[in-house]
């Protein structure tokens, strides 16, 4: 019972994160003779938020810039550059804005946070 019970913090802990990310991102669209060809998401994190997503692996960091030898100050903002994978990118709807695609994602992380655009173990 105590897994059912960690697996369903650590599942509300990342739909917290996720809704957080998503509140307060950027996010950019490239596109290559109509077709999208990267899907760019930019974001102010606190530390806090950072720590939670590099010690709980919510994100698959790059292991070169998680150094373990850099502090950060206590209330500093980490920039977070999230690159979807392209494989996901035919999941954002067709002919969509950087607006509209933010939005059908915070949708998504509210209605269905396992879906695998918006589950950060992806």
């Amino acid at each position: 019972m105590q897994d059912q019970t960690q697996l369903e913090q650590e599942t509300l802990t990342s739909i917290a994160i996720a809704s957080s990310i998503l509140s307060h991102a950027i996010l950019s669209l490239t596109h290559q003779d109509s077709k999208l060809v990267e899907c760019c998401l930019t974001c102010q994190i606190p530390l806090e938020i950072y720590q939670t997503i590099e010690k709980n692996s919510l994100l698959n960091l790059k292991p070169e810039l998680c150094n373990q030898s850099v502090t950060f100050f206590p209330n500093s903002e980490i920039t977070l550059k999230a690159t979807l994978h392209p494989d996901r990118l035919l999941d954002i709807p067709e002919n969509t804005t950087p607006e509209t695609a933010l939005e059908y994602l915070q949708q998504l992380s509210e209605t269905q946070p396992e879906h695998p655009l918006v589950n950060l173990d992806n």
